[in-house]
């Protein structure tokens, strides 16, 4: 089984991510994947560049309180981030299951939206 999982911050990714490595489910983290890609993708880079500002990543390094700048100023400022990282993910998780990742069972998404979800 994978488990593809995503929610916003402070919603318990990580924590429901634990839990399921802990009970031997392969988990994809998309948001470790997204931090991954964010470091490695010299395509994602720019198109971060070319939205939030040049300023965004120093020799090749993520900025974060730009970013997070950037991302306070608005909920369009969120989209706009999710609409650049997000495919770029998805299409990570695909090729990883086209190498072969193992897949016992079938592809399960699951969407952590509240925060207060998971104590």
């Amino acid at each position: 089984m994978i488990v593809a999982l995503t929610g916003g911050i402070g919603s318990g990714k990580s924590y429901v991510c634990k839990l399921l490595a802990e009970r031997g489910i392969s988990v994809y983290d998309c948001d470790a994947h997204a931090k991954e890609l964010m470091r490695t993708s010299q395509p994602l880079q720019q198109q971060l560049s070319a939205l939030v500002g040049e300023d965004v990543f120093r020799d090749g390094v993520l900025q974060k309180a730009i970013l997070a700048a950037y991302l306070l100023r608005s909920e369009a400022h969120v989209q706009a981030v999710n609409a650049v990282i997000h495919p770029v993910v998805a299409y990570d998780l695909s090729n990883r299951v086209n190498r072969g990742l193992k897949v016992r069972y079938s592809l399960i998404v699951v969407l952590i939206s509240v925060p207060t979800l998971i104590k």
